[in-house]
């Protein structure tokens, strides 16, 4: 959900976990289920049982973000709809289901929903990413009141997009490297700005901001099927030669669609200057975009 950053594809839509991580962050290891997953700092955590299962829980500081991990040891013959099933009829009981898609995630072979629901009398949105690996388990889900979801989702988007089990992507790697399609990727647009429009537009076309902005968006349409491999989107500052930040953005298996990514105001403010956000994919640079900070 950021991320959730989101591809439109040309058909339906997909939710679609991206982007920048957490700038302030600790990694959490779950040694007993062999993954990981990077939270900020600030973000409160507590692990516990329930019943044969272990639940991690995770939530921002204000309460108004959250994430949840639930594991257990997956039976013999255990299939990805019965973990679904259980998992929307248990967990997210009464929950609507908007979207559900086969999804790789960090190498992960899963599937990702998209969900709307009540939560404490509060409308809000889930995305969930579903997987069964080395003879475990895994449901990932976030949650974020629907009135704050352009503003906070990206939140929950960058800390699922660092979840990652040990084994799974080499393993998953084999198998989809196959599948590698041939056809060309290439981008005809990209635009920046500081406010959303709906979920995938701009209010207003800018390359000049503040020092102060709270986010920068970048929205890109690309043509040709990218999947499996992501794009890479490295945020540069021009004027001291530096790479800020690199992020991972995962694409569905279409052909064609539209991808948005941002990254939030540091601690102390941009710093003034010309920056530049590229998109490459497989190696190769495909477009950027510069903008200026003022």
């Amino acid at each position: 959900m950021k991320i959730i950053h989101i591809i439109y594809a040309s058909v339906l839509f997909l939710i679609v976990i991206c982007l920048i991580g957490p700038l302030q962050a600790r990694v959490i290891n779950d040694a007993g289920y062999d993954f990981r997953i990077t939270i900020p700092d600030n973000w409160q955590s507590n692990s516990f049982m329930d019943g044969t299962d272990k639940v991690w829980a995770f939530a921002a500081p204000d309460n108004n973000a959250a994430i949840r991990i639930r594991t257990f040891k997956a039976s013999p013959g255990l299939s990805m709809e019965t973990l679904i099933s259980v998992f929307e009829t248990h967990i997210l009981s009464g929950g609507q289901r908007l979207t559900i898609k086969p999804y790789t995630l960090n190498g992960i072979n899963g599937k990702m929903a998209g969900y709307k629901g009540k939560f404490n009398n509060a409308d809000v949105g889930v995305g969930c990413f579903y997987t069964i690996q080395n003879q475990n388990a895994y449901i990932m889900w976030s949650m974020v009141p629907l009135s704050l979801f352009n503003a906070r989702s990206g939140e929950t988007d960058a800390i699922m997009n660092t979840f990652s089990i040990s084994g799974a992507e080499a393993h998953n790697r084999t198998v989809t490297t196959v599948k590698q399609p041939a056809v060309a990727v290439r981008i005809d647009k990209i635009t920046t700005g500081d406010t959303l429009s709906g979920s995938y537009g701009l209010a207003a076309i800018k390359n000049v901001f503040s020092t102060m902005t709270q986010n920068i968006y970048v929205v890109f349409k690309y043509k040709g099927n990218p999947y499996p491999d992501p794009f890479l989107v490295k945020w540069i500052f021009k004027d001291r030669g530096h790479v800020i930040d690199t992020a991972t953005l995962n694409a569905p298996d279409k052909s064609g669609g539209i991808a948005k990514t941002y990254m939030n105001k540091p601690d102390k403010g941009w710093p003034p200057g010309n920056y530049e956000v590229e998109i490459q994919h497989r190696g190769i640079k495909l477009i950027s975009a510069h903008f200026m900070v003022k």
